[in-house]
């Protein structure tokens, strides 16, 4: 799923952190992808790229699982 947002405020940021669990809980993972750097520092700045993995580009989420699931990591 994408989304064009520019923003996101406390309930989405809360939204992505149950989903991280949750897939999480399923035996999945859940990966974030913002190409907008100024979403992406606040992402850092809450420390939600502690709890999924966060890339610029979808390309580089695609990448990154595919690299993950060679070294028998996590998608």
């Amino acid at each position: 799923m994408t989304c064009p947002a520019r923003a996101c405020d406390s309930a989405c940021l809360d939204a992505l952190m149950r989903s991280a669990r949750r897939a999480r809980g399923w035996g999945s993972w859940l990966r974030l992808v913002v190409p907008d750097p100024g979403v992406r520092k606040m992402v850092r700045l809450v420390a939600l790229d502690e709890v999924m993995p966060v890339h610029a580009s979808v390309t580089g989420a695609i990448a990154a699982a595919r690299e993950a699931a060679m070294v028998g990591g996590r998608l």
